[in-house]
């Protein structure tokens, strides 16, 4: 139900990317356009925790589990930290408390360790969504700019060719 991505990527992508995180890795998938958010990105994740499943059942690998484990990080202080990302501000639940401390100029937050996921996403050979074509860029008529990859058209046509009625075949 991913328009630009077909399962098997997703997979391939999520074996490339171990303990990258599922969210973030959504947001590498289909960045910001024009300094606006994503949207939808929680029927896309729900659209990949699909995926995960179903290939979870088909191979008994769990790419949830993959995209999510904690090996795949590193320890590193709060300064660090900081300074790898590039953010102003420790995430949520990062133990901070009040109190007096060294600037962060001065080396402060030498003491908390920080968890520190895999900075870079790996795109092996799949192509980045950038440079991918939109079908919307394509000119497909309105009602097919959603591209269902997950129905056996062919399928379909071959049953309606063999005589069975809409309603048999849905």
């Amino acid at each position: 139900v991913l328009a630009k991505y077909t399962d098997d990527e997703i997979i391939q992508l999520v074996r490339q990317n171990p303990g990258y995180g599922l969210l973030r890795m959504v947001s590498e998938l289909y960045p910001t356009k024009n300094s606006r958010p994503t949207r939808d990105k929680n029927r896309i994740v729900d659209d990949m925790m699909f995926i995960f499943q179903e290939h979870n059942e088909q191979t008994g690998e769990d790419p949830f589990d993959l995209i999510q484990s904690t090996e795949f990080s590193t320890m590193v202080t709060e300064a660090e930290y900081l300074k790898r990302t590039g953010k102003k501000y420790l995430p949520k639940g990062a133990g901070r408390t009040t109190g007096k401390r060294k600037k962060r100029s001065e080396g402060g937050g030498q003491q908390n360790f920080l968890a520190l996921p895999p900075q870079r996403f790996n795109w092996g050979e799949i192509e980045p969504a950038e440079s991918r074509p939109s079908h919307i860029e394509k000119g497909f008529k309105h009602e097919y700019t959603i591209l269902n990859l997950r129905f056996p058209f062919s399928k379909f046509w071959e049953m309606w060719m063999d005589g069975y009625s809409r309603g048999e075949i849905s």
